[in-house]
C-alpha cells in the first residue's frame, strides 16, 4: 500500500526569504525544490480564468497541437503565463543551480486534468537509443507552476521518489497504460468524442515510499529531469479542474542543441513547426537573464 513520506519541503514552502543559494542546495540534495509565491493568489485566479475556456475550444479554433488537455507554447500565446519564467526569483534560483545564464527548453505546455503515473522525463531519449542525459554535465530541470494547492486527497501537484534521479530507467521497456479521459460537462453538452492518452504511467509497480511535495498555488517547482515522479493522485472520484504550466530550463550547451534536434523531428510536437516567439517575449527574456530562441 502506498504511503507518502513527509519531507523537509515544509521548511521552504512559503519561505520567500530563503536565498537562491539555499534553494539551490536543497535542489541538489533532494532532486527538486519549491520556489514559493512566483504567482500571487490574484494572479493564479486570473490565469485560471483566462486559460480554462481555451481547453474547450473547438478543434478548428485551437492552436497547433492543442487538445482538451494541452495548450502548447503558452508563453507566446498567453501573456499572463510569462511571469512564471521571467520572475526575478525564478531566474535567480535557476541561475544558481545551473551556474550560468539559463536557457528555456523548447518544450512547454499548460495542462488540464493530467494525472500521469510514475515516469521519468528522460525515458523518450533512452527509448530512442540516446544516453547523453546520463552525462555528468546534463543540466535539464523540469519546472511546473500549479494553479491549485497540492491536496493529499484530491491531488493538484507532484509526488517524487527520493534519490531516483540516480537510478536506471525502469520505464524504457515497460508497457504504457492506456486510459480514456472521462468526458467533461462540455464534452457531453457539445457531443465531443473524448480523447485517448497513452502517458498515464506504465504497467509496473509503483513506490511504497515517496514524497508528496506540499506546493501551494502559484509556487514554482523545479525538479531533476531524471527523477521518478507522478501527479499526486486524486482519490476522491470527483472531476477536478487541476491545472499547471510545465516546461524545462537547462544550460545553453550541446545537450540543449541535441535535445532540440530530437524533439524537432518528433511528429507529436506539432507546435514546433510554427514556433515563432513574439518579439516582446524575446526582449523581456533577454532583459530578465533568460536565453530563449
Amino acid at each position: 500500500m502506498e504511503t507518502a513520506l513527509k519531507t523537509s519541503a515544509g521548511d521552504i514552502t512559503g519561505a520567500v526569504e530563503k536565498s537562491p543559494k539555499e534553494l539551490a542546495k536543497f535542489y541538489f540534495d533532494n532532486g527538486y525544490v519549491i520556489v514559493p509565491g512566483v504567482l500571487s493568489p490574484e494572479e493564479v485566479a486570473e490565469l485560471r480564468a483566462d486559460l480554462r475556456p481555451k481547453f474547450d475550444r473547438p478543434v478548428a479554433q485551437r492552436n497547433p497541437g492543442d487538445t482538451v488537455q494541452y495548450l502548447f507554447d503558452p508563453f507566446s500565446h498567453y501573456e499572463k503565463t510569462r511571469k512564471i519564467i521571467l520572475h526575478p526569483r525564478t531566474i535567480a534560483v535557476v541561475t544558481e543551480i545551473l551556474g550560468e545564464r539559463p536557457a528555456l527548453v523548447r518544450e512547454f505546455a499548460a495542462q488540464l486534468k493530467n494525472y500521469s503515473g510514475w515516469h521519468k522525463d528522460t525515458t523518450c531519449l533512452e527509448r530512442a537509443g540516446l544516453t547523453y542525459h546520463w552525462d555528468k554535465d546534463f543540466s535539464f530541470m523540469t519546472f511546473t507552476c500549479y494553479l491549485q494547492d497540492n491536496d493529499p486527497v484530491k491531488g493538484g501537484g507532484l509526488d517524487v521518489a527520493p534519490g531516483s534521479w540516480t537510478w536506471p530507467d525502469r520505464y524504457v521497456d515497460a508497457k504504457p497504460h492506456k486510459e480514456t479521459r472521462r468526458p467533461s460537462f462540455w464534452d457531453k453538452l457539445l457531443g465531443r468524442k473524448t480523447e485517448i492518452r497513452n502517458d498515464y504511467g506504465y504497467e509496473i509497480k509503483g513506490f511504497d515510499d515517496f514524497f508528496t511535495i506540499p506546493s501551494k498555488a502559484g509556487d514554482l517547482i523545479l525538479f531533476n529531469r531524471k527523477i521518478d515522479h507522478r501527479a499526486t493522485v486524486n482519490s476522491t472520484g470527483e472531476d477536478y479542474d487541476k491545472m499547471g504550466i510545465f516546461g524545462s530550463f537547462s544550460r545553453n550547451d550541446k545537450h540543449l542543441q541535441s535535445y532540440h534536434d530530437f524533439i524537432g523531428h518528433r511528429a507529436d510536437y506539432h507546435y514546433l513547426k510554427v514556433l515563432n516567439y513574439p518579439a516582446d517575449l524575446v526582449a523581456d527574456a533577454k532583459a530578465a537573464g533568460l536565453d530563449i530562441f
